[in-house]
């Protein structure tokens, strides 16, 4: 797979990750989620994978999601976005 592939098969990701936030289809973003995840909270609170997504279906209501451009740097098998 060409580095311009992979850029687009990540972008494709994370809108497919937006729009399962916004949706609220935990199964779709569970899917696109590692079993060790940890996720920082602006506020500096940490959820792990479970947590996250307790914290989608029963805390936070997403409307809209907005992104800037993503950097997207290939290294390899491994991508930093």
């Amino acid at each position: 797979m060409t580095q311009d592939a992979m850029r687009q098969e990540i972008i494709t990701l994370e809108n497919k990750r937006i729009n399962a936030l916004i949706s609220g289809d935990l199964e779709t973003l569970g899917s696109l989620m590692a079993e060790d995840l940890a996720h920082i909270h602006g506020n500096g609170h940490m959820d792990d994978r479970s947590a996250y997504l307790d914290g989608v279906a029963n805390k936070f209501k997403f409307h809209r999601i907005e992104r800037g451009d993503i950097k997207i740097r290939i290294y390899g098998n491994v991508a930093v976005v």
